[in-house]
């Protein structure tokens, strides 16, 4: 009787251990249908296989390496695939003909008769929020407009992978349409606030460095306008609310400008690490005073050096070279910099592209 028992526990294991081969053996490759795209420059996020993910998400064994606007780019088994909105498709190639029937089986089902009811709701949603949304720009009810075609980009993209190929490449040509749109109103409605932005009342240097630490915060030039470098007049540091070491140096500069008080913008190479950077930085004296205070970013430092030239090699012993950033002109005119034979002045004493108070300084 014993040894039955044990033949059965035997045969038993053996067969689990068969079928769990057989099953793994037998797994078809992932499927993968995007849905939708919702695009947000820092977040953007899609919904892959009816489930809302991010970058770096992995879903049934894919991860989602990359989300752009029409498309998300994903990794599996260290090879990348991309897929279009409304695609439903192996992943892997190499698949079995059954596998590819369900992915085409599974995209024609819901694309019957022109698309699935919920893809046809979206769908008419989508361009019922664009002929309002037309409505209202025409009428110049700009903000009203601005709900809408953003109302009509989400049903637009809700509706594209559950209508039929006719209609997805209409609505693909919708959504760019209603995305320039938008972005229109957007650049309107930024630069009516630059227009209207007002200065805040703040009566000294440490009122605007407590200013800038609450209301500006620091961006790329290469994020934010997609190039390297872009130099924003102050209004518009303020009413975007973020910036660069210049935009907050010529933003610092016009703030004290505002409660009487002169500045010049340095812009200074200095090595780090065998590399080469560039920082820009907002340089003052007090009233009655001879030593320079700086702004770096939004940060008030205070030092006892008067002459430019120490300070300069106070802050960044490192330097290479410093000029000014005028922003009136839009130059970058050299100020003096380290060369084989020592120190070179690049000024003259009289010259135009250098700012009044900063040939004070240099005195």
């Amino acid at each position: 009787m014993m040894i039955f028992r044990k033949a059965f526990v035997f045969l038993s294991f053996f067969c689990l251990v068969n079928a769990f081969i057989f099953a793994n053996s037998n797994d078809t490759e992932p499927l993968i249908c995007v849905s939708g795209i919702m695009f947000d420059q820092d977040s953007p996020k899609a919904v892959v296989n009816n489930r809302v993910v991010g970058q770096g998400k992995t879903i049934d064994q894919v991860v989602v390496s990359e989300i752009n606007e029409l498309e998300v780019k994903f990794e599996y088994k260290g090879k990348i695939f991309t897929r279009e909105i409304g695609q439903v498709c192996q992943v892997q190639e190499g698949s079995s003909p059954d596998d590819s029937q369900k992915a085409v089986s599974r995209s024609a089902a819901l694309k019957k008769e022109g698309g699935s009811s919920l893809g046809l709701k979206h769908y008419k949603d989508a361009f019922s929020y664009f002929n309002k949304a037309s409505r209202d720009y025409r009428s110049k009810r700009f903000d009203r407009a601005y709900i809408y075609y953003d109302k009509a980009i989400r049903s637009a993209q809700k509706a594209v992978c559950l209508v039929d190929k006719d209609k997805r490449e209409e609505l693909k040509g919708l959504i760019e349409r209603l995305r320039a749109r938008k972005s229109e109103l957007e650049k309107a409605e930024i630069s009516d606030k630059i227009a209207q932005a007002e200065y805040p009342r703040l009566k000294s240097p440490e009122d605007i460095e407590k200013w800038l630490s609450i209301n500006v915060r620091s961006g790329k030039d290469a994020d934010q306008y997609k190039r390297e470098d872009r130099w924003q007049n102050p209004k518009e540091t303020m009413t975007l609310g973020k910036g660069d070491c210049e935009d907050f140096a010529f933003l610092a500069q016009d703030l004290l400008k505002q409660i009487g008080i002169e500045s010049v913008v340095l812009g200074i190479v200095y090595m780090e690490n065998v590399k080469r950077r560039c920082h820009a930085i907002c340089v003052f004296r007090r009233p009655g005073r001879s030593d320079f205070n700086y702004f770096t970013i939004f940060k008030l430092i205070k030092t006892r050096e008067i002459r430019l030239l120490e300070f300069v090699d106070f802050i960044y012993p490192a330097w290479i070279e410093a000029f000014e950033l005028n922003l009136s002109n839009r130059l970058s005119t050299p100020i003096f910099g380290k060369t084989a034979g020592g120190i070179k002045n690049f000024y003259k004493p009289n010259d135009p592209n250098l700012t009044k108070e900063l040939l004070k300084m240099l005195k």
